[in-house]
């Protein structure tokens, strides 16, 4: 005969401690119709998961002595059990289950997971954000792009790009099929928040000059908190490192080489000697004109090696949790050189990140 299940480290829960509980990955938060889906939780038509097979999620401290055939706590839900009540819901349709693991937040019927980790960026984007993403998807008239851990794709319409060559106009169903010639999925890309709302959803616009497709160069994700906001988030590094940095908001990190002085000769930087409509296109013509020839070609082996190293440094503040910005990067990056020289790979080994980042711990 089985041992009886023990009641759930939930079962007396109340209003007041819920967000004290850690759930995980697929566990089941409440089967009741009338709950809304809020941050880290999706839907599951309870249907299509049979009870038989359905598996038993435990958190830390959880009795594992109960055997699978007592069904006294089952997939009644997270809710249920917080609600004192162990009555199974298999008639129900569907139900609410986490996607990340973290704390249950509960807004009336708006039941929400934060996760454990570092707190997403899109609860806290602002307009004017410059953040670097990744294209997920191309959808009718609009992109797709991926911010990072914990955010919803953020919708980059397609009226709100530039058109090649800078040209100002209404767009057409021909640009709607020529998409993928602007960004393909996969694509990295810098642009800035245009409109948010309050449930953490944000709209992205790549009208300025500053922004666009991300080539020949390297990529980091850091959490979102440890960028601090700066009147200017493209950043030239010194001269000796020979590397631009975009730090987005959202924790994306672009680190490319710094233009040459001779392919910028000539072009004007705000357009303050170009006037009107034609001024601007032939700003935006110039910049196409680098940035094609940036991505066509290819870096020298020094450029190359000090790039991943700035990325390696941007990384290993990451790892010791410290605020990323030119001085704390570039004073990794001194210190590296001194311990690290060829194995760049080794700047990531947890003993090397100790020394090379105890100059901005102390």
């Amino acid at each position: 005969m089985s041992a009886p299940a023990s009641p759930s480290l939930l079962h007396h829960a109340s209003d007041r401690n819920l967000h004290h509980h850690i759930v995980i990955p697929g566990q089941v938060l409440v089967s009741e119709p009338g709950f809304l889906r809020g941050h880290g939780t999706y839907t599951e038509s309870a249907n299509s998961y049979p009870s038989s097979s359905a598996p038993r999620w435990t958190i830390p401290g959880s009795d594992t002595h109960a055997e699978g055939d007592n069904e006294e706590c089952g997939d009644a839900g997270f809710l249920t059990e917080f609600n004192g009540s162990s009555q199974r819901h298999h008639e129900k349709s569907s139900r609410l289950i986490a996607c990340q693991a973290g704390t249950v937040r509960r807004i009336h019927r708006l039941l929400s997971v934060a996760p454990a980790a570092s707190p997403p960026y899109a609860p806290s984007a602002s307009v004017g954000d410059l953040v670097v993403g990744r294209v997920s998807q191309i959808q009718t008239a609009r992109w797709t792009v991926r911010l990072g851990p914990g955010c919803r794709d953020a919708p980059l319409p397609l009226s709100s790009v530039n058109l090649p060559g800078g040209v100002q106009r209404i767009r057409t169903s021909e640009d709607a099929l020529t998409m993928s010639k602007l960004f393909a999925p996969g694509d990295l890309l810098s642009a800035e928040v245009a409109k948010t709302s309050p449930g953490g959803d944000v709209v992205l616009h790549t009208r300025s000059l500053r922004y666009g497709k991300l080539e020949n160069g390297t990529y980091a994700h850091v959490p979102s908190h440890l960028i601090r906001r700066r009147a200017q988030h493209i950043v030239t590094l010194p001269p000796r490192v020979g590397c631009d940095v975009l730090l987005g908001l959202n924790g994306g990190v672009w680190i490319q080489r710094t233009y040459p002085t001779e392919w910028t000769t000539g072009m004007g930087t705000d357009g303050e000697d170009m006037a009107g409509t034609a001024g601007a296109e032939a700003l935006a013509e110039d910049l196409q004109k680098v940035r094609k020839r940036h991505a066509d070609t290819p870096m020298d082996s020094t450029t190359a090696k000090n790039m991943i190293r700035v990325r390696n440094a941007i990384c290993c503040l990451g790892e010791v949790r410290r605020m990323i910005d030119p001085d704390t990067i570039v004073a990794v990056y001194d210190e590296s050189l001194k311990l690290v020289t060829d194995d760049l790979g080794s700047m990531l080994d947890p003993a090397v990140i100790v020394k090379i980042t105890e100059c901005v711990r102390r």
